[in-house]
């Protein structure tokens, strides 16, 4: 895979990563309804207006967007194991 190719990927994960992270710091009364009784996550008295489903697709993309960065930093920088041949 060539370098431009594998930083073009890193720089959509991370975007679409930082996208998603700022959306869920936009919808904090949703995300805290979402999780509501896990941990120590209380809800606003406001009604969440963003549906859980939203929010947990919000939370997906910011983990696999932050997961697929950190592994083709791993792999642009040789770090992966590769399968023998």
């Amino acid at each position: 895979m060539s370098l431009p190719l594998i930083q073009l990927l890193a720089a959509v994960f991370f975007v679409v990563s930082l996208m998603s992270g700022v959306w869920l710091i936009f919808h904090l009364v949703s995300l805290a309804a979402a999780f509501d009784g896990y941990a120590d996550l209380v809800p606003a008295d406001a009604r969440p207006r963003v549906s859980r489903v939203r929010i947990l697709i919000a939370m997906l993309l910011l983990v696999g967007g932050a997961g697929a960065c950190l592994l083709i930093a791993l792999h642009a920088a040789g770090m992966l194991p590769t399968a023998a041949t």
